[in-house]
């Protein structure tokens, strides 16, 4: 292998357009610009109100803190209480450490020691999706179900099909 021996003038003319050395190339001067920050807004004490648009059910979330990108959501609760009523049938009651709300969705899912109640079923679970339009559960992980007829009659309205006292 022979090397080729450059006068030094030669050699920082030969670096410079390359790009080596003290060259700047004027596409790598630019600071990388950092995304856009999503403007954030908290409530405390907040209530978040959904419905279906054609009257087919309504939701609603409480919390003590509330955090949202926006007035339009997605809303992080935590604690979570909520309540899905499906026209024509019993509320489901939900309870967890946590919840997210999306609304555009029409998706929940909450997480940290999740209750969810209905004519006398109970889920407990450590995580469940419910998706407020075709009314589907899902439960990743630990999940227990149980059924308490006494419940399920005390919370039927009068003549709506339990035990009448």
């Amino acid at each position: 292998m022979r090397l080729l021996a450059l006068p030094w003038p030669a050699l920082i003319i030969l670096l410079a357009a390359c790009g080596c050395g003290h060259g700047r190339r004027p596409d790598l001067e630019k600071e990388p610009t950092a995304p856009p920050r999503t403007p954030s807004v908290e409530f405390g004490g907040s209530v978040i109100r959904m419905a279906d648009t054609k009257g087919r059910w309504t939701f609603e979330a409480r919390s003590a803190a509330v955090k949202a990108q926006s007035s339009e959501g997605p809303f992080a609760l935590s604690p979570a209480d909520c309540t899905y009523v499906e026209k024509g049938k019993q509320p489901v009651r939900m309870r967890a450490e946590s919840a997210d709300v999306q609304k555009q969705a029409g998706r929940v899912t909450l997480r940290g020691s999740v209750v969810v109640t209905s004519d006398g079923w109970r889920l407990d679970a450590d995580s469940v999706t419910y998706d407020l339009n075709t009314g589907k559960v899902v439960s990743p992980g630990r999940t227990k179900v149980t059924y308490s007829p006494e419940t399920a009659q005390r919370s039927r309205p009068f003549g709506g099909g339990g035990a009448q006292r």
